[in-house]
């Protein structure tokens, strides 16, 4: 079998569904079912459950397209768009000896070159600068904020926030109202060519409003360019509250009322923003009411802006600040009385009350105590110390003699007396 040939086709295709359609062909190059990105009116379906594929088996080492069929029928103009997602890796290696296998070469080559067609297409999708564009500016997105802006790109800032689409309205609607008076210009000129007795007045008239109506259109065309472009101006002011003259181009739509909103190229951190007080040849006034960022710019682009919106809701309670300093001394006031009326029992289990029968310069406390349930009885204490020995009692009396004991054995012999004979005459 002939491996798969890589032909030209782009690897993304995108279809308008009939009624109920279900078959879509796959005509680009793919390796496997999971390469396929698959969507329905932008969101992203799930292989097996919202769809399967039939992939074309002709070749060896891949898929020359194939067949996708939905699980439920398409509804009338669905957009039904097929990507080829592959994710680049490679999970195996060639051996380091032995047989080259030719045929899984061939494969991993089919996926290179489909890769780079892949590759090639998702950056030709994207916003970048032309071939013929030799300026060094930077095409990274500003920091989004939660206010709807256009984006504008500038020859030395790249990319920065214009106008919002609140003032983009606003704008628009100023070339609506111009619309309408010159309709109404246009209305008076015809009742004129009509009305003979007054033809010149009428003329006269229609042509003070087309004039006006001009004027006002164009007016809103320049309050459309300031919406969108700005004008510049090389004045240099320090940014802050307050009354700042700029010198720009004269005749643009500006009136004394307008919102405008002064940015430096610089960065569109460092702004001011105001109503316009006066407007005359080339000089422009505005009160400015709120700033953004510090010091004195040169590099001014001032666009139309919206009206100051209206106070926000409190935002919440800060910490508490520091003590303050100690208040005088006041004067002394009277001296206030206590003084304790009844004391009552209460029952067991009631609680304990104290009322002031009395005012609160004159107070009388009547006390209701309730009694303690018995409590339960305690244990047995530890046995005291031995006391002092009391004094001798009185003697007892004589008890019954006892038995004769028995006769002790006989003593020693004693020494040899010395005898003495006295003779005694007669």
């Amino acid at each position: 079998m002939a491996h798969i040939p890589i032909g030209t086709t782009t690897t993304t295709v995108s279809y308008t569904a009939t009624s109920g359609q279900t078959v879509f062909a796959i005509p680009f190059e793919f390796f496997d079912e999971t390469d396929l990105d698959v969507y329905n009116q932008g969101a992203l379906l799930t292989l097996t459950t919202n769809y399967s594929v039939a992939a074309n088996t002709t070749y060896t080492g891949g898929y020359a397209g194939g067949n996708l069929t939905l699980a439920v029928g398409a509804t009338l103009s669905d957009k039904i768009v097929i990507e080829l997602n592959i994710n680049p890796q490679r999970a195996t290696d060639f051996p380091t000896s032995g047989p080259f296998n030719i045929d899984t070469l061939n494969t991993w080559i089919d996926k290179m070159i489909v890769l780079f067609k892949q590759t090639f297409e998702n950056i030709n999708r994207k916003v970048g600068r032309g071939s013929t564009d030799s300026l060094t500016y930077s095409l990274d997105l500003p920091v989004a904020t939660t206010t709807a802006k256009t984006l504008t790109l500038h020859s030395t800032a790249g990319l920065a926030f214009g106008a919002s689409t609140t003032e983009i309205q606003a704008a628009s609607q100023k070339a609506t109202d111009a619309a309408n008076s010159a309709t109404a210009a246009a209305s008076s000129a015809s009742s004129a060519s009509t009305d003979a007795s007054s033809a010149t007045a009428s003329k006269n008239a229609a042509a003070t409003s087309a004039s006006g109506a001009s004027t006002s259109a164009t007016a809103a065309a320049l309050s459309a360019s300031l919406v969108s472009a700005g004008t510049a101006s090389t004045t240099s002011l320090a940014i802050g509250t307050g009354s700042k003259a700029f010198t720009i181009a004269a005749g643009l739509g500006i009136n004394v009322g307008d919102f405008l909103l002064a940015t430096s190229d610089s960065g569109a951190t460092n702004y001011m923003h105001g109503q316009v007080s006066a407007y005359s040849s080339t000089t422009l006034t505005i009160n400015v009411l709120n700033v953004g960022g510090s010091g004195t710019k040169s590099d001014w682009t001032i666009r139309v802006s919206g009206i100051q919106g209206s106070t926000g809701s409190t935002g919440p309670t800060g910490s508490t600040g520091s003590t303050g300093s100690t208040g005088s001394t006041g004067s002394t006031g009277a001296a206030a009385t206590i003084a304790v009326g009844t004391v009552a029992t209460g029952g067991i289990g009631s609680s304990a009350t104290v009322v002031n029968a009395g005012s609160t310069a004159e107070a009388v406390f009547n006390f209701s105590i309730p009694v303690g349930a018995t409590g339960s009885t305690g244990s047995t204490g530890s046995t005291g110390s031995t006391g002092s020995t009391g004094s001798t009692g009185p003697q007892g009396i004589q008890g019954i003699q006892g038995p004769t004991g028995s006769t002790g054995s006989t003593g020693p012999t004693g020494p040899v007396g010395v005898g003495l004979a006295i003779a005694l005459g007669g």
